[in-house]
């Protein structure tokens, strides 16, 4: 069983992994179409697949110099610039997740006594693909 630690998967952002990560997550859905009717077997409900999307998440301490960061993210936010993101391993032979999608969220928290942190949703817009990364 090949199994992957969490600290190995990341977002990146047209290439470029997102600065300071500490949570990267990744959601796929599928609309539910209720398709019972009165002929339906033993009244149990059935359903057709819909169409389907999802979301990319990351979190992270924030850093103001970052290169690919919070800065960015908040600019493709407000020019609803689609961007490519990637979710999974940077390694050689690693398997990643990929998508077209828009900056639908960021969000920055500064407690007190403790470091600045920020969230990042994007909307995939289009299909999901899986790929593996090629070698250099």
């Amino acid at each position: 069983m090949a199994v992957e630690r969490g600290m190995d998967v990341l977002i990146q952002i047209d290439t470029v992994s997102l600065t300071a990560q500490t949570d990267a997550s990744f959601e796929m859905v599928a609309d539910m179409l209720d398709a019972t009717t009165k002929l339906s077997t033993n009244n149990a409900k059935e359903y057709l697949k819909g169409e389907h999307g999802g979301t990319f998440s990351a979190s992270g301490k924030y850093d103001m110099t970052a290169t690919e960061g919070v800065d960015e993210a908040l600019a493709d936010l407000k020019a609803g610039t689609t961007v490519v993101i990637k979710w999974g391993g940077i390694g050689e032979g690693d398997t990643y997740y990929s998508a077209n999608a828009k900056v639908s969220r960021v969000s920055l928290s500064a407690p007190r006594n403790d470091i600045v942190t920020f969230d990042i949703d994007f909307q995939i817009t289009g299909d999901q693909t899986t790929a593996t990364v090629a070698s250099s």
